[in-house]
């Protein structure tokens, strides 16, 4: 029963990883690599949740399981840094968005 669950969750997971992969590719907002990274990421869970389906826990979803997490700690610090740069880009005042300085 647990497997069959566990199985359920990582394909769910991966319908979502998958379509906002997708939006994030077809609006081009963010960094395409971040897009790439879900994609990756939500295929790895596709795998995961059919090796759980077919076999239970067994070590054929290692590999999956791995990729899907070291895609998720990378895409983790792709976003951190795009965040961090688009804070430090609208905190900081360039001098003309004020008005009435230097007129």
């Amino acid at each position: 029963m647990e497997e069959a669950a566990v199985s359920y969750q990582c394909y769910l997971l991966a319908a979502a990883i998958l379509l906002l992969g997708s939006v994030v590719l077809a609006t081009g907002r963010i960094p395409r690599l971040i897009g790439y990274l879900l994609i990756i990421g939500g295929v790895a869970y596709l795998v995961l949740g059919w090796v759980l389906g077919e076999s239970g826990f067994a070590a054929a979803g290692a590999v999956p399981s791995y990729v899907a997490q070291f895609a998720q700690l990378i895409l983790s610090v792709c976003l951190f840094v795009v965040a961090w740069r688009i804070r430090r880009s609208t905190t900081q005042p360039t001098g003309h968005d004020h008005p009435g300085h230097g007129a």
